[in-house]
């Protein structure tokens, strides 16, 4: 249980702490660094060489390794509590927008490959952390001048990085589809 404690870097009160260690230790959790290194095993499109010439997605997933264990290591926290956000990056923003990732989906701590496929596809969707703050803040009903006052960057840049054919895929809108589904409550 100690080597456990160790592995969780979150800076959370001690019972949270501790609560967080049994239940990995109960189900038999491993949760340290091993377990989020990129996969020996590789799909088609992603193996090493492909015809002999380096394959780019291969290429893509070694140069966003650091990412992807973050992200990993984010998502499989949260999973161990679905009912709040788990404070796990320091930043509120970012938390709450991987409990909206994770909770919806109601994972098992157990099933590493849906952990992996997610973590794998919000880094190769390029959400970055100023992102995941900024979705969060539009969800929260805010403008996109008063989101450009707080992320200190120009109105035009949130204007870009929220316009949909740009770079937040819509699955990761969450203000979108909030509103989406009180449209359909209401008809």
């Amino acid at each position: 249980m100690r080597k456990l404690r160790t592995i969780f870097h979150i800076s959370t009160s001690p019972r949270q702490q501790w609560h967080a260690n049994h239940i990995a230790y109960r189900i038999g959790l491993n949760l340290s660094e091993d377990s989020s290194k990129l996969s020996g095993r590789y799909c088609s499109s992603h193996r090493p060489e492909v015809d002999k010439a380096t394959n780019a997605s291969y290429k893509h997933g070694v140069r966003t390794r650091e990412q992807f264990k973050t992200e990993l290591h984010r998502i499989k926290l949260q999973c161990l509590y679905t009912s709040e956000p788990r404070p796990v990056s320091g930043d509120w923003a970012v938390d709450l927008f991987i409990f909206f990732v994770v909770a919806p989906k109601m994972w098992y701590i157990n099933e590493e490959g849906k952990h992996r496929n997610a973590a794998r596809h919000l880094v190769d969707s390029g959400m970055v952390d100023a992102k995941k703050r900024l979705v969060i803040m539009k969800w929260m009903g805010k403008t996109q001048t008063q989101i450009a006052r707080e992320l200190g960057i120009s109105k035009q840049a949130v204007s870009k990085a929220l316009n949909p054919i740009n770079s937040i895929p819509k699955e990761y809108r969450f203000d979108l589809l909030a509103k989406e589904q009180r449209v359909s409550t209401h008809t």
